[in-house]
């Protein structure tokens, strides 16, 4: 276990986020703990220290080793802002530039802010084309000198890892795993995808994101109250996709709707029926706070597009609640429980009706195009994890597995026989290693991979259970 003193940011924005609300911090701290009693065996981990070395106020995740892939776009990271960060050394003020980006952060799953100082931040902002308002933006982060950190105050530092330009079949994947394999409902205090924005006296506003399936019941003008004047907004009656437990149930939700978001629903969907598959940020100031519709990664209109996205979140629930590194399920489970919430949002979600409707075979085709990200053998489904696919993109071995369905498969049956005790010999003796080498893989490579990718999955699951 590796404790360390080097914690300047995550004390100050302890003792901000204290100042904003107590009772927000006194969670993180419980967060902080609970991933403390079970990753003790992780190397990747640094234990940040505070009053007492036994009781971590902090962690900071070294991705050494691991290229980090994060979706930008206008509405994904529209609450970006760059500040004066005032910093006390060798007794002068020393003046660095801030800039906080949301993203969403693939091989961990989660909604973050990716934090740039002095002249990255600067050219940042002051370029109107460093996010295009047409399409989302894939960033890719290439270990270099340790790669980049992650913190347990849910913000990424660069540190020395190379930005690199991501390749279309990387770029698509991220893309798709935002938009049907990230969702996150509802909790309160701390979660893995609560950010803040923020300088060096104060925390200016908590952003906590949820994301599921939503249907627009409708549309009106709003006010909120502020100080000095209100704002005139336009505002949405939802109805979102939440569980109890396991149950599948539809809650009312009251938002602000982005402008971008209310003119688009206008112009292109006011008389056809659709759903949302989208994120609603709780938007928190000291005096004001109300959720928001942000971003909407997929405005559906038919039944394959609803099944495709409700196929993925069962898959998702399954793994992060499982021991499975890949296995997320039997076919007739998924599509059991898929059909289970596919009944409750019928009560509330529309969609056009097509002939497809009809055919038997909808879920199957449905689990097909979800391919190679939720990838079938027989009667079972394997998640091709983003830290896969990540390790391997190293080595080279991406996108020629990605297509390759029977070494895919090999590959995820032994990624989930791995264990924290798992040792390259034990993996070269799994069944399916010998398969990789006959269709010329390089199997030694792989297994690196698999071992490496095995504690970053076991992060990110610790993440999103701790976060819960």
């Amino acid at each position: 276990m590796t404790w360390t003193s080097r914690s300047v940011e995550e004390t100050r924005l302890l003792r901000l986020l204290q100042e904003f609300d107590n009772n927000l911090a006194s969670h993180y701290m419980q967060f902080v703990n609970s991933l403390f009693s079970g990753a003790s065996g992780n190397p990747y981990f640094e234990w940040l220290t505070g009053n007492s070395t036994r009781t971590p106020i902090g962690f900071r995740v070294k991705l050494s080793g691991l290229p980090v892939h994060l979706l930008a776009s206008h509405p994904i990271s529209r609450f970006r802002r760059a500040t004066r960060y005032d910093i006390w050394r060798n007794e002068r003020d020393f003046c660095a530039a801030l800039g906080i980006i949301p993203v969403y952060f693939a091989e961990f799953g989660v909604y973050t802010v990716l934090k740039l100082w002095n002249e990255r931040a600067r050219s940042f902002f002051a370029s109107e084309e460093a996010l295009s308002p047409e399409r989302e933006t894939c960033w890719g982060l290439f270990p270099q000198d340790g790669g980049c950190e992650f913190s347990s105050m849910n913000f990424l530092l660069k540190s020395h890892a190379r930005e690199i330009q991501p390749d279309e079949s990387t770029t698509e994947m991220v893309r798709r795993g935002f938009v049907n394999g990230f969702w996150s409902f509802p909790r309160a205090g701390f979660t893995c995808s609560a950010h803040f924005l923020h300088s060096q006296m104060y925390i200016r506003t908590v952003i906590k994101v949820s994301k599921s399936v939503y249907s627009v019941e409708r549309i009106e003008p709003g006010y909120i109250e502020t100080e000095p004047d209100g704002i005139q907004v336009e505002k949405a009656k939802l109805w979102g996709l939440d569980f109890e437990g396991d149950n599948p149930v539809l809650k009312p939700v009251q938002v602000v709707l982005a402008t971008d978001i209310a003119e688009e629903i206008e112009l292109s969907y006011r008389d056809r029926p659709f759903f949302v598959n989208g994120v609603v940020s709780e938007f928190r100031r000291r005096t004001i706070r109300f959720p928001a519709l942000t971003v909407v990664a997929q405005y559906g209109t038919t039944s394959i597009d609803l099944i495709e996205s409700l196929i993925f979140m069962v898959a998702m629930k399954n793994f992060e609640l499982s021991a499975h590194c890949s296995y997320v399920g039997s076919v007739d489970e998924l599509r059991a429980k898929t059909y289970e919430i596919l009944k409750v949002l019928h009560k509330r979600v529309m969609y056009e009706r097509t002939v497809g409707d009809s055919l038997p075979d909808l879920f199957d085709r449905a689990l097909g195009e979800l391919a190679p990200l939720l990838i079938t053998d027989g009667r079972s489904v394997y998640y091709y994890h983003p830290c896969l696919r990540s390790a391997l993109s190293l080595s080279g071995i991406t996108p020629r597995i990605d297509s390759d369905h029977e070494a895919l498969i090999h590959m995820l049956k032994m990624m989930d026989a791995t264990t924290g005790r798992s040792t390259p010999m034990a993996l070269r003796m799994l069944e399916g290693s010998s398969e990789l080498v006959s269709s010329g893989y390089n199997k030694e490579e792989i297994i690196k991979c698999i071992l490496k990718a095995f504690r970053f999955i076991e992060i990110s699951k610790m993440l999103h259970r701790g976060g819960a």
